[in-house]
């Protein structure tokens, strides 16, 4: 029989006319500031007139203004084969739940966006304290003012748990 033995290569590039790539950070705390970056490529071979949209939500709500979110659209004109960055300020509320951010970009018929779901962090670590507060017999007033003294400390829950003194059923069974 006959032994031939053949080999080819080549290549294949996938492309879209107009793409649009959201850069976000993985997740993000209550109060930090950030830039949120779009990049847009143009591969056709005409100059496109591009309308870029930013859409935010916490907790499946609309939350632009929560974000301080000036403006939600952006135009730009892309020559041929370019590609440009476009940035937004935002600022995270202090609130915690899941952020979906979506981009969307447009230029006649062509459309692109992305989208992204990070979580919102809280910037504290939640503390708990306790005391055990002693009252005396005709003393009918309690006090916590060490709760307040820091003024740094933002109180979420105060709970006051009231037990009567597990030593006295047992002296009163004697």
């Amino acid at each position: 029989k006959d032994l031939k033995t053949g080999k080819t290569d080549f290549a294949l590039t996938s492309t879209k006319d107009l793409f649009l790539t959201l850069q976000a950070p993985r997740f993000l705390r209550e109060g930090d500031k950030i830039e949120l970056v779009t990049m847009l490529v143009n591969n056709t071979s005409r100059t496109l007139q591009t309308n870029v949209s930013l859409y935010l939500s916490l907790n499946e709500e609309k939350a632009q203004e929560l974000f301080k979110l000036n403006k939600t659209e952006q135009e730009i004109a892309l020559a041929p084969k370019e590609q440009k960055v476009l940035t937004w300020q935002l600022e995270a509320p202090a609130d915690i739940g899941t952020i979906k951010i979506s981009a969307v970009a447009r230029s006649g018929s062509l459309l692109d966006g992305e989208e992204k779901v990070l979580p919102l962090l809280p910037s504290r670590q939640r503390l708990i304290e306790s005391e055990t507060i002693s009252l005396k017999e005709g003393i009918n007033k309690l006090s916590v003012e060490n709760l307040l003294r820091d003024k740094t400390l933002q109180l979420e829950t105060v709970q006051l748990n009231i037990a009567p003194s597990l030593i006295m059923p047992a002296l009163n069974a004697m």
